[in-house]
């Protein structure tokens, strides 16, 4: 009876192994791990730009003429691509240049002084020979003033020698006479002098009179001079206004938009076309701001996405803008957001449209990948093997043979896709790709997948 027991024990125990053993256990997707280089990046949303837009636009108003040029035509440095009606621009060149001509004759004739100059001469010399004439007046009136006193004692002792008779009546009157000639050449001879010295005086006038009026014309010489400047300040407007007319392409680029295309009346300032340089291209990617605080210019970055293919284009951060903003998302949180300008390596955009033939434009959304730290030689697992345990610790599950062993582990480097761990697993063994929380430690599993993890 014993010896029956056991038998039964014995059969139910191999029956129940053997049910243990053919059972395929839990179904689980697993990976290798491995060792290789693993980055840390943050990924965004961005748009193509341009780090400098060449605005065509109206110089003055006025008249443009048709614009032949359409978006995406190539033009070169010096190129004209706009043109203002001409007429109207040498017709006010022609009439700034013929007021500057008519002033410069007017400053001419101002400056020519010559026949001042000589009347300064002569009147100084009138002068010297009106003090002359002064002198010999002088002389003169004194002399005829000594003759007049002579004649007036003759006259006068003939006149007491006709009282006595010791005279004739014929003497005495040939004596009065002679008194008078004498007394009439004497005031003649006195008002020649006044006149004379009157006329000396006035004379001193002339000279100043002279040089008030060349003073006068050196007055109206600076101003025919500034009004010369204003004539010539026009005529340099006009003429720059003339050669602005001829708008050129300040580079080597390509038009990215013409505003209009018919001759039209147009203000000063209207926008006409914008030309850029697309071997420039960047791109503008706003990061949320704690993840931004990570990134510094010089970080390598990669753009993808549909409008760049299946091969990423190359670049590097040129610039992490100092001042955010507040972006409302689709799902109505307040984001504070970091702009972000990542320059596309040299070389990049050619191989884009020679091994791809494709061509970015202003305006392209794209995705960039920005890394920001990178660990080599890492044992690296694909991210959705890693799960948060007790106590907020990360663990996996390592597939021990066909046995689930949970682990604690240590990570660094954490991305989308992969990370990097420090302890807990070594190089080669299997962790179970995403685990149902159903799965214990020491649970059967049955694994036919293997995934095989690569750096992104």
């Amino acid at each position: 009876m014993k010896k029956g027991i056991l038998i039964t024990v014995i059969a139910i125990i191999l029956i129940g192994a053997l049910l243990w053993y053919m059972n395929e256990g839990v179904p689980v997707t697993i990976a290798d791990t491995k060792k290789g280089t693993i980055f840390s990046y943050v990924e965004e949303r961005g748009k193509t730009s341009l780090p400098r837009l060449y605005t065509i636009s109206m110089p003055k108003t006025g008249k443009i003429m048709p614009i032949e040029l359409k978006a995406s035509t190539p033009v070169k440095k010096g190129e004209t691509v706009a043109l203002m009606k001409q007429d109207d621009l040498n017709t006010a060149v022609k009439e700034c240049q013929a007021k500057v001509d008519a002033i410069k004759k007017q400053i001419e004739l101002n400056q020519y002084n010559e026949i001042e100059k000589k009347a300064l001469e002569e009147s100084e010399k009138w002068i010297k020979v009106m003090g002359d004439s002064v002198e010999a007046a002088l002389r003169k009136a004194e002399a005829s003033k000594a003759r007049n006193k002579y004649a007036q004692w003759y006259l006068e002792s003939n006149r007491k020698m006709r009282q006595t008779n010791a005279i004739s009546q014929k003497q005495f009157h040939e004596a009065e006479m002679k008194g008078a000639e004498a007394q009439v050449k004497y005031e003649a001879d006195l008002f020649s002098y006044s006149s004379a010295k009157t006329f000396h005086t006035v004379s001193f006038f002339l000279p100043l009179y002279i040089k008030m009026f060349l003073v006068r014309k050196s007055i109206e010489g600076n101003v025919l001079q500034a009004n010369l400047n204003e004539a010539e300040a026009s005529l340099d407007k006009a003429q720059r206004d003339l050669r602005n007319g001829t708008m050129v392409s300040p580079i080597d680029g390509v038009i990215l938009k013409r505003y209009l295309e018919n001759e039209q009346y147009l203000e000063a300032g209207t926008k006409l076309l914008d030309i850029g340089d697309l071997n420039t291209l960047q791109v503008r990617a706003n990061i949320l701001s704690v993840y931004a605080s990570d990134i510094v210019s010089g970080n390598d970055a990669e753009i993808f996405g549909p409008s760049i293919g299946p091969k990423p284009v190359k670049g590097k951060v040129l610039r992490v803008h100092p001042k955010g903003f507040v972006q409302i998302s689709s799902l109505g949180v307040r984001e504070e957001r970091i702009p972000i300008d990542i320059e596309i390596n040299s070389g990049e955009l050619n191989k884009l449209k020679n091994e791809q033939n494709r061509m970015l434009g202003v305006g392209f959304r794209v995705e960039a990948r920005i890394y920001t730290s990178k660990a080599d030689n890492a044992i690296i697992i694909p991210r959705t093997a890693l799960f948060r345990g007790n106590g907020d610790i990360w663990q996996l599950c390592v597939a021990n043979g066909r046995i689930a062993e949970l682990r604690t582990v240590e990570v660094g480097i954490v991305n989308d896709r992969e990370a990097q761990i420090i302890k807990g697993v070594s190089a080669g063994e299997k962790v179970i790709i995403a685990p149902t929380s159903t799965l214990k430690n020491g649970d059967r599993i049955s694994a036919d997948i293997y995934i095989y993890t690569r750096t992104p």
